[in-house]
């Protein structure tokens, strides 16, 4: 989050742009997906919250907010079940690369 902050305070303000063009890529998000995300995220609470752990220093709660905002959006835009499998096919990826 601190060495793309710009990027990222840029990408969550404008609701577009690379930083999450590259998340729906990592999470390999279909277009539908990825569009129903960023509909979700334009004027949303989330992107408020998101955008306001972004002001300033970046601490541990900062993060932390950021990352619950991040997650209730992506609820929000993909539903539980699609997060779930999201989760579960990144904690594998991870743990295959310990």
């Amino acid at each position: 989050m601190r060495k793309h902050h710009a990027s990222l305070v840029r990408d969550i303000a404008l609701g577009r742009g690379p930083v999450i063009t590259d998340w729906g890529a990592h999470l390999k998000l279909s277009p539908k997906e990825q569009s129903k995300f960023v509909q979700t995220l334009e004027g949303s609470r989330e992107q408020i919250n998101m955008l306001a752990s972004l002001d300033g220093e970046i601490e541990s709660e900062d993060a932390e907010a950021f990352s619950e905002s991040f997650y209730r959006l992506l609820v929000r835009a993909l539903g539980q079940s699609r997060v779930s499998q999201l989760v579960e096919v990144e904690l594998a990826r991870l743990e295959k690369h310990k």
